[in-house]
């Protein structure tokens, strides 16, 4: 990806010598100049670090080198025109490099040119024909397979490799359908008529039920099964997803055990001699799993709160014992990261997983045993539901079936009236917050969980600009004077930090915090104070800073899991999550420290809007409430210790939104009106012949 294509989202021809440049580096030297330990270090270097090649190209001949740092220019406008001119300054290197050969140069240099020279040969070859010829024997393509208008996800395939079941999303719905056909072209045939979000489809050992997960709120997630043929599904297991099952008549399936941590366990079909696999620290949710053929090992999918450790990437994936014991071993490598959906083949000599950033998930594999990474899937993306990108294998290992096609992350603004309008219609753009009249809003510029570029618009629509050039973050929040925003990003050292940058861009951006840990969600009270979440690989604490970074001392104690949401009006409160606790928690945390927590309510988050209240419920299916606060008053009305929607409509409340895996809605001055981020999937399903 270059790095138009993070900062603004566009790209053409220029976007392409970009990651051409990216291939020659690694063909001539050996390494990606942009690799970094996780995926949004990566991200971030690629839109910022500066002449990122120079170090590892600085053993070429200039020649080559040159053209490597053309290629890799920040600017398209300072790449090539187009690959004829690329390819004419390749054989001139070549030419130069032959010339050279004969001529007495230093060591190094005369090393450099024999290594190069050859790769620079068969490069300018490849490109020439590449512009010129198609091959005679083009690659496997792949082939559709469905052809819905909506969002095809999660596919399995039957143990006899008959049959296929994926599940559709009905329109303008949060519910899903469980669908089979027979293979390879068989007509769709809708098998469940059910409420809800389902996902991770799998077939029983003899292929007649298909089970699958229904994601409700608050973490309560059960698996049902129902018949191939149809007929009325039934519930298998409370608190159970991702089930599967295996050779020996056991089930692998994914149980919460306190908050959002989620374990692997082994049962019976009975679900007695229930056997942990695996327990994650506290704030990792084991998504993902699934046994060898042999039944020894079993690969884990994993995925940790953002910057659970410092410099560690958030997703995750590791082969161990079925047993428990033993170490454990990682999949994918710094290049190709596994994104938590990983499987094994049949045939137990690979280990396929899905790698990527925001909607550019695409399939890799690796030996079972470790070694390199070999991409499988290229083109559109798959489509990202949330995090997890699934996909199948058939059961003689030949070819994989999986979704492809577009997640779009759009603004939105809800009237109070119900009526909506979309406030962006390129790229993505998530997280926004809104100023306090309520007439513009910052946002984040990039699919979610990836770290974007600032942007700033009017409400009424008008041209957005451009907030701190260069610079990405993930997540935003003005000061309370609107000539600052605050944000978390990762700095030249891939630290991710707490900034503060000038939205006129007068003065340079600034570092406010050291980052002895991941530092993320800044919000700012209203007298300028700074607070902000520190990652740690003990839990999470919240901190408070000056404006300019200084007096910086915690304000509450370490937690497994904690949210910071919002500042209260005075400012001498904190509005925080506890996601360690089933169901989540609302507290209210004394902003300078001092004093105990204050309990607000079971199941719902907490945050203050403009003269309102905000409850809001994310999850697969998420809820929004407003309470009106005309008064601005701190602390909320008494709503009971869990309460439903009947009691928050008696407090004068009024749901504004029922929307598909939100994040967080933002008041606008009207308290019934929200400024949010949708996101809109449409996919349908893939069939591509593997290689040897």
């Amino acid at each position: 990806m270059a790095p138009e294509q993070i900062d603004r989202g566009v790209a053409d021809h220029r976007s392409d010598m970009f990651s051409f440049g990216v291939l020659l580096c690694e063909l001539t030297t050996g390494s990606n100049p942009f690799v970094r330990p996780s995926i949004l270090e990566t991200v971030a270097a690629i839109a910022r670090t500066p002449e990122p090649a120079v170090a590892s190209t600085s053993q070429l001949p200039a020649s080559i080198a040159g053209i490597v740092h053309r290629l890799l220019a920040k600017r398209p406008e300072d790449r090539y025109s187009d690959m004829g001119e690329v390819v004419a300054h390749l054989r001139g290197a070549r030419r130069t490099f032959d010339a050279e050969s004969v001529a007495p140069v230093g060591l190094r240099r005369w090393q450099a040119a024999i290594v190069a020279a050859p790769v620079v040969g068969i490069v300018a070859l490849a490109v020439a024909l590449w512009t010129k010829t198609r091959p005679t024997t083009p690659p496997a393509l792949p082939v559709q397979i469905t052809h819905f208008s909506t969002a095809v996800r999660d596919p399995a395939v039957s143990p006899d490799g008959r049959w296929l079941a994926y599940l559709v999303q009905e329109p303008h719905t949060t519910d899903t359908q469980v669908f089979v056909q027979t293979l390879p072209s068989g007509q769709p045939q809708q098998i469940t008529h059910t409420p809800g979000r389902k996902a991770y489809t799998a077939f029983s050992r003899d292929g007649s039920r298909i089970a699958y997960t229904i994601t409700g709120d608050e973490w309560k997630w059960d698996t049902w099964v129902t018949p191939v043929i149809g007929g009325t599904p039934q519930l298998l297991f409370r608190n159970a997803s991702s089930l599967q099952w295996l050779q020996d008549g056991r089930v692998l399936f994914s149980e919460y055990k306190r908050g959002i941590q989620l374990a692997v366990v082994v049962a019976d079909e009975g679900r007695r001699n229930q056997r942990d696999v695996y327990v994650p620290p506290p704030d990792g949710m084991a998504h993902i799993s699934d046994v060898s053929p042999d039944g020894r090992l079993v690969v884990i999918g994993q995925m940790r709160t953002l910057g659970s450790t410092a410099g560690q990437a958030p997703l995750s994936c590791a082969v161990l014992p079925m047993d428990g014991g033993g170490p454990s071993r990682p999949v994918g490598d710094n290049r190709a990261p596994c994104s938590m959906f990983v499987r094994w083949s049949p045939d137990s000599r690979w280990l396929y997983f899905a790698s990527g950033a925001g909607s550019q998930f695409q399939v890799f594999r690796q030996p079972a045993s470790g070694g390199s990474v070999e991409r499988i899937t290229s083109g559109t993306g798959l489509a990202v539901m949330g995090v997890v990108t699934s996909f199948a294998l058939t059961p003689d290992g030949r070819s994989m079936i999986y979704p492809s096609g577009e997640a779009q992350e759009s603004l939105w603004v809800r009237r109070a009236d119900g009526g909506e309008t979309q406030l962006t219609f390129e790229g993505n753009a998530r997280n926004p917050v809104p100023t306090r009249d309520g007439s513009r809003v910052f946002y984040i510029a990039s699919a979610r969980f990836a770290a974007g570029p600032i942007w700033m618009r009017a409400i009424d629509g008008s041209k957005p600009e451009h907030v701190c050039p260069g610079l990405l973050a993930m997540s935003v929040v003005p000061s309370p004077d609107e000539r600052l925003v605050v944000f978390s990003s990762p700095d030249a050292n891939q630290k991710l930090r707490i900034w503060a940058c000038s939205i006129d861009n007068a003065a340079a951006p600034r570092p406010l915090t050291a980052g002895d840990g991941a530092e993320s969600l800044p919000q700012v009270g209203p007298d300028g104070t700074i607070f902000y979440m520190q990652h740690r690989i003990d839990g999470v604490r919240i901190w408070r800073m000056n404006a300019d970074g200084s007096g910086q001392q915690p304000v509450s104690e370490s937690d497994p899991a904690l949210i910071l949401r919002s500042v209260s009006p005075d400012g001498r409160w904190l509005s925080v999550t506890r996601t360690s606790r089933t169901p989540r928690e609302a507290w209210l945390y004394p902003s300078d420290g001092s004093g105990a927590p204050r309990f607000v309510c079971k199941t719902w988050e907490f945050a203050w809007g403009h003269r309102s209240f905000v409850l809001f419920n994310s999850g697969m299916i998420s809820l929004a409430w407003t309470l009106p606060n005309p008064s601005d008053a701190v602390l909320p009305p008494n709503l009971g210790d869990e309460p439903n929607e009947d009691r928050l409509a008696q407090l004068g409340g009024r749901r504004v939104l029922r929307a598909d895996f939100f994040i967080e809605p933002r008041a606008l001055p009207d308290p019934f009106a929200v400024v949010y981020s949708k996101v809109e999937n449409h996919s349908n399903l893939y069939r591509l012949a593997l290689p040897e």
